[in-house]
């Protein structure tokens, strides 16, 4: 009453506080699993006030999250501890309270994971830029192989005798 404890309810219910002041005070009362209850009540002197309360059940705390789930570009699998999930965009909802690993696969792109903590009542936003896999060709510089490099020697050669020829018909 007015803020101060004054005890719990009998088991049938009743509670009396004595002694009570004249005038308005408040009486509240608080129930695990139940809605906090609380109305004023006018003391006189010499009467008896009585309060009445009916306490209503609280509604049962949330005990599943949502995952709001997107990616760029779209179209990219998802996978919640290994399990497929669905594809982006895409909401899952009863999600249970933990931690989990989430991935993002997509043909041509790099898979993408994040850590998720999923705590009750709550919508949680992941959202992932996927990174192509495919990068520029590289160039790859000619090898020397024997076949080439005996190419050019037999050109050397040749080129050679045909030079030597020429200045001996020229003697």
């Amino acid at each position: 009453m007015d803020g101060k404890y004054h005890g719990t309810t009998s088991a049938t219910g009743n509670s009396i506080i004595v002694a009570v002041a004249p005038g308005r005070h408040t009486v509240s009362l608080d129930l695990s699993g139940y809605d906090h209850w609380e109305t004023g009540v006018d003391v006189t002197v010499g009467d008896t006030s009585r309060v009445s309360a009916s306490l209503v059940p609280s509604p049962p705390a949330p005990t599943t999250r949502t995952l709001s789930i997107s990616s760029s570009p779209s179209g990219a699998n998802v996978y919640l501890d290994n399990d497929y999930k669905g594809i982006t965009p895409l909401t899952l909802t009863d999600v249970a309270p933990g931690t989990y690993t989430m991935e993002m696969k997509l043909d041509d792109y790099n898979d993408w994971s994040t850590s998720v903590q999923a705590t009750a009542g709550n919508t949680e936003s992941v959202s992932a830029t996927l990174t192509s896999s495919s990068s520029p060709p590289t160039p790859t510089p000619a090898k020397n192989t024997p076949a080439t490099v005996m190419g050019v020697v037999v050109a050397l050669v040749l080129s050679s005798v045909i030079a030597l020829r020429k200045r001996r018909e020229g003697n």
